[in-house]
């Protein structure tokens, strides 16, 4: 948007707030309110008083010195100028002096009093230059109306009184929400890290308590957690073990499946029965967080499980 590209109202309001949206209707309304301003009639004298001084003095500053004839003209002139000049200043004081809320629609402030200047100063072409050069500088001392498409207004109407366009009004609600998140941005974080971890804890466990007899609840949840774009839960585990530490454990993995390759038939039967004992055990174990329920589940499974040793 600060580059001037076209971008539709859907895609923005998905950025703002519902209030940051209502935000938007209010301030667009209020723009719409200031647009309907009008000037005060009571300058329409001092606009129109003003025009005819810019008129002369841009004949002032475009006429020749070269002869006696052109300069007799350019001193009628400074008159005239003058004149135009003085009487919009005495004008733009009453219209203020009567309603001060009037200096809203000029763009600067109305001078108190005009410099006497001395039009008989001299009659040659550099005097008459400076005289026109000192008339130039009383002019600029003329407020121009807001609303005047003048090359000498300082300040338009736009600006005067704020008025802003649905860009403008959108950019700065974006730009309020962006540093809104900026200054949340760790507690966001912190709160979407533990949303995800308490959803991720949610699919484990309820994975874990699906699965199948005869398949390995841990194995089942991690799939699970892998499924909904979680880390393995023993992935997880191992992110802080050491190097060192990863393989003696990869090498005690190795030996254990060694050891039960020379088991034989009674002894193999021995180790499944010690592992659904485990698993039961630890079934009832994440049970027992649930309540009452779950400490009469683990103590069914202890008693099955010693029964069947």
């Amino acid at each position: 948007m600060h580059a001037g590209a076209e971008i539709d109202a859907k895609h923005i309001n998905v950025l703002l707030s519902p209030a940051q949206q209502r935000e938007f209707d209010m301030e667009w309304q209020r723009q719409q309110t200031l647009r309907k301003a009008k000037k005060p009639a009571a300058l329409n004298d001092y606009e129109a008083l003003h025009r005819q001084a810019a008129a002369v003095l841009a004949r002032c500053v475009a006429a020749e010195v070269n002869t006696k004839t052109q300069q007799r003209a350019l001193e009628k002139l400074h008159s005239r100028l003058w004149a135009a000049i003085t009487a919009a200043q005495a004008e733009v004081q009453r219209v203020v002096n009567e309603q001060s809320s009037h200096a809203h629609w000029l763009d600067r402030a109305v001078a108190h009093r005009l410099s006497e200047i001395n039009l008989d100063g001299g009659t040659g072409a550099n005097e008459l230059r400076g005289i026109t050069a000192q008339l130039t500088t009383q002019f600029d001392l003329l407020p121009v109306l807001v609303t005047s498409r003048s090359a000498h207004r300082r300040v338009s109407v736009e600006e005067r009184f704020g008025w802003k366009t649905k860009r403008e009004i959108r950019l700065e609600l974006l730009e309020a929400q962006r540093a809104q998140l900026h200054d949340n941005l760790l507690e966001e974080l912190e709160r979407e890290q533990h949303r995800r971890e308490v959803r991720a804890a949610r699919v484990y466990l309820d994975a874990y308590f699906a699965a199948d007899e005869g398949t390995n609840p841990h194995s089942a949840a991690n799939a699970a957690l892998q499924r909904h774009g979680f880390a393995r839960e023993d992935a997880l585990r191992d992110s802080g073990v050491s190097a060192r530490d990863r393989r003696v454990r990869e090498m005690e993995e190795q030996l254990l499946k060694g050891f039960e390759s020379e088991l034989d038939a009674y002894e193999r039967e021995q180790l499944e029965m010690a592992r659904e004992l485990e698993s039961q055990q630890a079934v009832g174990r994440g049970r027992s967080k649930q309540g009452k329920n779950g400490k009469n589940d683990i103590k069914r499974g202890k008693k099955n499980g010693k029964d069947r040793v």
